[in-house]
């Protein structure tokens, strides 16, 4: 996510993508919310759901009050003069008319709170509609033995299937099957040079959707069935990959383990730090820089602390909520 936001996405010279966006322009954030889902599962119970109606019951309400915490958070750092697209309200929840909302604030949820949900599910950069397969996706791995050698091996497959399939299909119909001539004809101002900006960087910030042909493309963001697939082989690929390494080199990457138990605090300093500099001048300073200072703070934080503050803070009144909204075993109301 650092290097999606910070490092440049194509080369001042030749315009061509950087490696960096290559690898991470919209594949961060559907790794983001994959492990969300990963988080909801184990939440819920990983390998061995809860079965006990209440403790099932306890479980959903304080996930639903973590949900309204990510929610409220995340409208609050938009905040923020953000360059980005903010994803936490979307992880928290030009389809019939719906505007579509960038980064939607608390002003929004306020004074259109219809057409902040509208956006939030279904026209907005995030559709929540859209953008739920990761996260169950992320349930689904949540409920496999991750430890097994097999399942690694399986998801680095699987997902190197999918990254085949997604990129394979969609370039032999754009390029090969003369999708990009279609394009050109039945959308308007469409040329081939934007449909192959549109398969390098994504939308603008969307697709249009004046030719079917553009669901064929593969591009950031672009929320089309075969980027999907794209995006999903890419976070199973890393998770396997992660699993695999961590068998027999744990102990090397507990820096990135620290930093990686509280992804809240850091996905909050890295938007405080995009909202507030103009990375964009030096950018591989500002990405080495958040990379390797959010490494040794969360670090120093997880020796003499433990949680992160962040979700530290909503863990505990996620489970406030679920306390007082669910009657603890053996009460029973009077009559």
């Amino acid at each position: 996510m650092v290097a999606a936001h910070t490092l440049p996405e194509a080369d001042p010279v030749t315009g061509a993508p950087t490696l960096s966006w290559l690898l991470f322009g919209g594949h961060a954030s559907a790794l983001f919310a994959v492990l969300a889902g990963v988080a909801v599962a184990f939440m819920m119970g990983g390998r061995r759901p809860k079965t006990c109606r209440r403790l099932l019951l306890r479980a959903r309400v304080g996930l639903l009050v973590r949900a309204l915490l990510l929610l409220v958070w995340g409208l609050g750092l938009n905040a923020l003069p953000l360059p980005v697209y903010d994803i936490l309200p979307h992880l928290a929840l030009q389809t019939f008319g719906a505007a579509t909302l960038s980064n939607p604030t608390l002003v929004d949820l306020v004074l259109d709170p219809a057409g902040l949900l509208l956006s939030l599910l279904l026209t907005a950069v995030y559709p929540a509609v859209t953008w739920m397969a990761f996260i169950l996706l992320g349930m689904a791995l949540g409920r496999m033995m991750l430890q097994r050698r097999s399942v690694q091996l399986g998801l680095l497959g699987t997902g190197g299937l999918l990254m085949l399939l997604g990129n394979g299909i969609s370039w032999l119909a754009v390029h090969a099957w003369g999708g990009s001539g279609r394009i050109v004809s039945e959308s308007h101002g469409a040329t081939a040079d934007s449909v192959r900006r549109a398969m390098l960087f994504g939308g603008d910030p969307a697709l249009p959707s004046d030719s079917p042909w553009w669901q064929l493309v593969v591009g950031p963001h672009s929320n089309t069935t075969l980027s999907w697939a794209a995006s999903a082989g890419m976070a199973l690929v890393v998770v396997g990959g992660a699993l695999w390494v961590s068998r027999s080199a744990g102990q090397l990457l507990w820096p990135l383990a620290s930093l990686g138990s509280m992804t809240l605090t850091g996905y909050t300093i890295h938007l405080v730090v995009l909202a507030s500099v103009h990375v964009d001048h030096h950018p591989w300073l500002w990405f080495w820089g958040q990379v390797v200072l959010g490494i040794l703070l969360a670090m120093a934080w997880q020796r003499a602390v433990g949680r992160g503050p962040i979700e530290a803070a909503v863990s505990r009144l996620s489970r406030l909520g679920a306390a007082v909204l669910v009657r603890p075993e053996g009460r029973r109301s009077r009559s």
